[in-house]
């Protein structure tokens, strides 16, 4: 873990840029004063100058320590036990101490759980937590708190099978070969527990590094490569399926970025990477329904700058009316289903994020086209005018 980080910090161009090198969360976690111990620590009354991790867990359905109003001094001056904070915590902490760290910032020990205020305030600040921080680790392959990072395992499965090709062998000839699985960053990292999850979808593509804990290796992330433990070098192709991700991570990483747009200009590549992140978030899943637009206003902020104009309850404002003909898959083809809208969640109805289901956004820049107005069933709906 320590050489991947220091490699990308010292030789990665594409990894350098901080979008604001002067940010700081409002509370960090400093994890080396005492090994069994964290304190609590405030950015406005500490002179913070080094780098900071950040954590992505899914917290489960387990109670655990969790800062509050009536414990906030207690953190501050007398820390928490390491003991006291369930398992992916714990070796998260331990993680931070491992690459050389000396600071974490952990949302349910650093955001004031039950101050609505304070709530509100942190939540609008994840673009720059999760953009400035220095590395995320992420507890990808657990579906609570108490799951932990860390996994037993045989260090021999790391090494795959290999086979040796025939001479004569015009495809394979008198080579090496690994036998690996096809599926192994989308099967380990992708289609984990922790990547289904609302929130963690930007937490992914805002931090500049990761490190994802799976079932069987660590597997390492950022706007450079790809890699494992069974790969530490990067993944080769065609096994390397980050690509996509690793772009937008660039691009939401390099604060030039915030400045590139020209009024007269669409940026198709915004464009595609808005309606293929909804298409993806939308299928994610959220404790809190309620947070459904909150959980991505990091990747919405980043746009608002880009693009220079107005959003509203998922609604970009030029071309509101081609936004309109968004749908949720299966329910385009008449096949009778209606998607489920969720009840006590307050978003328009002509907003995709007022429905549960897979969405396909428009192409509000398209060309001109004919619509065909049907119904659920597949009946043509015919208007006299």
């Amino acid at each position: 873990m320590r050489r991947w980080t220091q490699e990308c910090n010292e030789n990665h161009p594409n990894c350098q840029e901080r979008a604001d090198k002067g940010f700081l969360p409002t509370r960090l976690l400093d994890v080396t004063r005492n090994e069994d111990r964290v304190y609590l620590v405030q950015s406005n009354t500490h002179d913070i100058r080094k780098p900071y991790a950040t954590l992505s867990y899914s917290w489960g359905r387990v109670e655990f320590t969790r800062l509050q109003v009536d414990v906030l001094r207690s953190f501050v001056q007398e820390g928490i036990p390491v003991s006291d904070v369930p398992k992916s915590i714990q070796e998260a902490i331990a993680a931070t101490r491992m690459i050389g760290l000396q600071y974490i910032w952990i949302d349910s020990l650093c955001i004031i759980q039950d101050s609505p205020e304070d709530w509100s305030i942190e939540a609008s600040l994840m673009l720059q937590v999760y953009r400035n921080s220095f590395v995320n680790f992420a507890a990808t392959d657990t579906a609570g708190a108490d799951g932990g990072m860390f996994r037993k395992r045989n260090p021999r499965a790391l090494f795959d099978a290999e086979c040796q090709g025939q001479p004569n062998s015009r495809i394979f000839g008198n080579a090496i070969w690994r036998i690996v699985p096809k599926a192994l960053w989308g099967e380990h990292v992708l289609s984990a527990s922790l990547n289904t999850r609302g929130w963690v979808f930007q937490e992914r593509l805002l931090s500049p590094r990761l490190l994802h804990f799976t079932k069987d290796q660590v597997f390492w992330d950022c706007a450079t490569m790809s890699a494992c433990e069974t790969f530490p070098g990067g993944l080769p192709q065609p096994l390397d399926t980050g690509s996509n991700d690793r772009y937008w991570r660039w691009k939401l990483q390099d604060s030039s970025n915030l400045n590139f747009f020209l009024p007269t200009v669409v940026d198709q590549s915004l464009e595609q990477f808005w309606r293929n992140a909804i298409r993806t978030y939308s299928v994610c899943r959220l404790t809190v329904r309620q947070d459904k637009l909150i959980a991505i206003w990091g990747i919405v902020r980043f746009l608002i700058g880009a693009l220079r104009e107005r959003y509203a309850d998922g609604m970009w404002e030029r071309n509101l009316e081609e936004q309109l003909a968004w749908y949720v898959v299966g329910t385009q083809q008449g096949d009778g289903r209606a998607s489920e809208r969720p009840s006590g969640v307050d978003i328009p109805t002509w907003s995709w994020a007022s429905v549960d289901g897979e969405i396909v956004l428009p192409d509000r820049f398209a060309a001109v086209r004919d619509y065909q107005v049907v119904s659920h069933d597949g009946t043509q709906i015919i208007f006299n005018l």
